[in-house]
């Protein structure tokens, strides 16, 4: 009798106690457990020799949930663009849109004729991507104006059409649209390719032209050739043929001049055809070509020629003798940010990068978009020595952040009033964007919201995971000095992402004595208690 009395009187001061006990989150009871769980994964033999960069942080109470390496520096790869677009969402707002303007020099007769030049200027290219929304072309902007144009009465430019290209410096800077492998003719070898463009205001799709051939409908007829965008300034000469079916390909697509391309070879008549792009030499020209094209489609004729300027000054009038015919206005920068950040595009985080500098300091340089991007970073903490950034898509290998870095960037984000717009323009893991195809699984699936990195020897993942009642885990892992594949390092980033779900994801709101408390009370109820439990627990810990 005496040790059952005994025991009902430790049992109620545990109760007791725990009136006086804060209730601590789940993951609170688990962060040991869970830094050893991570830590366990990364020292197996296969992944030791890898430079991991890591932080797990709780932004709700400023906890970090794990960290290894997080104040060191790695290659961020396209984690980059969280840099830039979070800065653009700062400093131009998540409503801001560029714009795509018309003007002319001189005013027009009472027939619709246009003694004077018409001038097309951009102010970014995102308006030229029909990446921005699938029901865009390529032209549909140049469209646009010229309805407006047309519906003013004008019927003729008796002058030059003119595309000026001021908003950045004409420095035309070459940038990696992308980069892919595929297999090569010989068995096992496999081709990295390379689709460059250039970084520039005015320029249709990214500052390529898409090519695709056709073989004919008996072998000896001609390929047939189409080009997207579609222009009577580009010049195609097809000297490719059709061979037999079994015959090997040999079709090449070469330029010629600034506006030539040359189809030659075979292609089998089996063949599904051949794509490729090239680059566009002198963007703002082929934008004023196409956009005279359009223009003659709508009734309205440009007797002079097209050519392109850099800067008010080369394009003729002083600008208060330019008249505004005609304005298209791109897609909220939300928008915009959503292709950057979802399907990692280079080129586009380029492009705002300069645009940042061009809007906030007046000059569309790439140093002015990193004084901008600096300047903001400085302003939320995070100091040069954290991060030293040289561009805005994460191509370069100079790139170098630190975890830390990231995620004080994303906590800041977590924070403000616009969090909701950019949390969706992230890649949800088994949805969509870069992370489409990754942790797919239904219990895991769209719990990720995060942006992807990838270069030789550095794979990075950074952003949120989503848990329930609203809360949101930050993290950010880098991998760099890769000595496993590339895939493998995916696959270890993508396990850490499902133990920090795993851990985290459930939040009943007890604490480790509450739980033990319940436990022994439902002993005691069933005539079975056992007050080893409590004390085993807190050995556990």
């Amino acid at each position: 009798m005496g040790k059952k009395t005994s025991a009902r009187t430790l049992l109620v001061l545990i109760l007791i106690s725990g009136l006086f006990y804060q209730p601590v989150p789940a993951e609170h009871r688990s962060i040991e457990e869970f830094s050893q769980q991570v830590n366990d994964l990364l020292h197996r033999p296969k992944f030791r020799s890898t430079s991991w960069g890591i932080q797990i942080l709780d932004p709700d109470n400023d906890e970090i949930l794990y960290a290894k390496n997080a104040d060191k520096l790695f290659v961020p790869a396209s984690n980059t663009k969280l840099f830039t677009t979070v800065t653009a969402f700062e400093k131009l707002g998540p409503d801001f849109r560029f714009k795509t303007n018309a003007f002319i020099t001189g005013s027009p007769s009472a027939s619709g004729v246009v003694d004077g030049d018409l001038i097309l200027e951009g102010r970014g290219a995102f308006n030229f991507s029909n990446l921005i929304h699938t029901a865009y072309s390529p032209t549909a902007i140049l469209t646009d104006l010229s309805i407006q144009i047309a519906a003013k009465g004008i019927r003729q430019i008796e002058g030059d059409l003119i595309a000026n290209d001021a908003y950045f410096p004409h420095t035309h800077q070459p940038v990696v649209v992308r980069k892919y492998a595929r297999r090569g003719r010989r068995k096992g070898k496999v081709v990295n390719k390379t689709v460059t463009s250039v970084v520039c205001p005015l320029a249709p799709q990214d500052g390529v032209i898409r090519i695709a051939v056709s073989p004919g409908g008996a072998p000896g007829q001609k390929v047939t050739v189409f080009t997207a965008p579609e222009a009577r300034y580009l010049q195609v000469e097809n000297r490719g043929i059709t061979g037999p079916r079994r015959a090997k390909r040999t079709l090449t697509v070469t330029k010629k001049g600034s506006n030539g391309i040359v189809i030659s070879g075979k292609l089998p008549v089996s063949s599904s055809g051949y794509h490729c792009t090239l680059p566009i030499e002198d963007p703002p020209k082929f934008m004023a070509a196409l956009f005279k094209d359009i223009l003659a489609q709508h009734g309205v004729k440009v007797v002079g020629s097209v050519r392109s300027c850099y800067g008010r000054a080369q394009c003729g009038l002083a600008r208060e003798y330019w008249q505004s015919v005609a304005v298209h206005e791109s897609l909220p920068l939300v928008d915009i940010i959503q292709v950057i950040n979802k399907e990692s595009h280079n080129s586009m985080a380029e492009l705002l990068l300069r645009s940042l500098g061009s809007e906030v300091r007046g000059e569309g340089t790439l140093e002015a978009g990193l004084a901008v991007e600096a300047d903001f970073l400085q302003e939320i903490g995070v100091n040069p020595s954290q991060a030293n950034l040289v561009d805005g898509s994460g191509l370069s290998k100079e790139n170098l952040v630190t975890p830390q870095a990231v995620t004080r960037l994303l906590k800041h984000v977590y924070q403000r009033e616009y969090f909701p717009s950019f949390f969706g323009t992230l890649a949800i893991n088994g949805v969509d964007g870069t992370l489409r195809r990754r942790m797919d699984q239904p219990e895991l699936r769209e719990r990720i919201h995060a942006k992807t990195g990838t270069l030789s020897n550095s794979i990075t993942l950074s952003g949120y995971v989503a848990l329930e009642r609203n809360r949101r885990i930050l993290f950010s892992i880098m991998a760099n000095r890769l000595t496993i594949s590339a895939h493998s390092a995916r696959r270890m980033i993508d396990q850490i992402c499902d133990l920090i779900v795993g851990h985290f994801g459930s939040d009943d709101g007890t604490s480790p004595l509450q739980d033990a408390i319940i436990r022994t009370a439902k002993n005691e109820a069933a005539g079975h208690l056992h007050m080893s439990g409590p004390a085993s627990y807190a050995h556990r810990n």
